[in-house]
């Protein structure tokens, strides 16, 4: 069974406070532009171009750098919400529902993320504080 997206957490293990860093900040330039989101997306303009439901390519109009999660729930909770759907819009559907299944996993992934690097900061300056303490009682400056 294939899922539809999976966190690595192998490559958060054992890092440092600067490799966390620059982990979070390539995360957060990908967020919105992870490879399995954005098959996701390509498909889903495809069924929204050939879908007939007007307010649907209407929503789709937004450029393409707006679209962020709150574009994709408002598909979700007031454009599909008639309960007979044609075959494409049953599609546009469940391509929006995997797609907001991967930014919440990706928002599972961001507080993991920014919680290792709190603590990892926390650490660092904690051995700091330490470091210059004994520093301080080496020289007698208690």
């Amino acid at each position: 069974m294939s899922t539809i997206y999976e966190i690595d957490w192998k490559k958060y293990h054992n890092v440092s406070v600067d490799k966390a860093l620059l982990l979070y900040s390539e995360f957060r330039q990908n967020l919105h532009t992870c490879p399995a989101m954005m098959m996701r997306k390509k498909q889903l303009e495809l069924v929204v171009k050939e879908s007939n439901n007007k307010d649907l390519k209407r929503h789709f109009k937004t450029s393409f750098r707006k679209r962020k999660r709150s574009f994709y729930q408002k598909v979700v909770h007031d454009i599909l919400t008639e309960e007979e759907l044609s075959n494409l819009e049953k599609e546009a559907l469940e391509l929006t529902k995997d797609i907001l299944y991967i930014y919440s996993l990706k928002h599972d992934e961001e507080e993991a993320l920014n919680h290792m690097v709190e603590d990892l900061t926390a650490m660092a300056d904690h051995e700091q504080e330490m470091r210059e303490s004994m520093i301080d009682s080496w020289r007698g400056m208690d």
